[in-house]
């Protein structure tokens, strides 16, 4: 992209400030609010240095668009090709919204998991690695469960380690343990099972975990980039 901050995978010299230097980017159709800067400046540099992040914000207050400029940020910068956003069903449709509201278009590709596609859809997934700048929607349901052809895709697109995952209120830690393979899982970070109705056990980010009690919020985006 024009203006696009560059950086080699071998030898990361990316500071958070130019990641999150977008005011030039023609990428972004809205402008965040002050705090959902800071998040998302946050957020990048915890995901540039561990590779993970909670955000753990208010319904309505900016989880969807953080994620998506973060990947926007991780794109241009050359370090992410892709995004995987896993998430119940109910909510791929917003999703899909959010995209159209806060990015530009032609900025990235979205495809939404199809259990039957045919042989078209066969093919846009054949092609998808190798095609940076693409999204993929899937429900927490397909994702978790035993499907061979969603299971050979994701492994092989997890494989070029150039990927940000947002998993959307879905997830305990032992399934983001389990599904991204993560040998030293941080203790802290508990994510809420959307089936199982789980509060939140604690956090990584913004908040305290008294005060998050304290605001009883129920809404998290869990974020794994393993480019780092």
């Amino acid at each position: 992209m024009p203006g696009s901050v560059q950086a080699s995978r071998g030898s990361v010299d990316l500071t958070p400030e130019l990641i999150y230097s977008i005011d030039d980017n023609p990428a972004r159709r809205t402008t965040p609010y002050p705090y959902q800067a800071r998040v998302l400046a946050e957020a990048l540099a915890d995901l540039v240095r561990t590779g993970h992040h909670g955000l753990f914000l208010d319904m309505g207050t900016g989880k969807t668009l953080v994620t998506l400029y973060a990947y926007i940020q991780l794109l241009r910068a050359g370090m992410a090709d892709h995004a995987v956003i896993v998430a119940p069903k109910m909510l791929l449709g917003s999703w899909e919204d959010e995209v159209a509201k806060h990015v530009a278009p032609g900025t990235f590709r979205v495809t939404r998991w199809k259990s039957s596609g045919g042989k078209a859809y066969a093919a846009e997934l054949a092609g998808f690695s190798a095609d940076p700048g693409r999204v993929f929607l899937v429900n927490v349901e397909a994702f978790q469960g035993k499907n061979g052809a969603i299971d050979q895709f994701l492994g092989n697109l997890l494989a070029t380690r150039r990927v940000l995952v947002a998993c959307d209120e879905c997830f305990s830690q032992d399934t983001i343990v389990e599904v991204f393979n993560i040998d030293d899982q941080p203790k802290n970070i508990y994510i809420k099972d959307v089936k199982k109705g789980d509060r939140i056990k604690n956090c990584t980010g913004f908040d305290t975990v008294e005060n998050i009690f304290k605001r009883e919020v129920y809404a998290v985006v869990e974020l794994q980039f393993n480019g780092k």
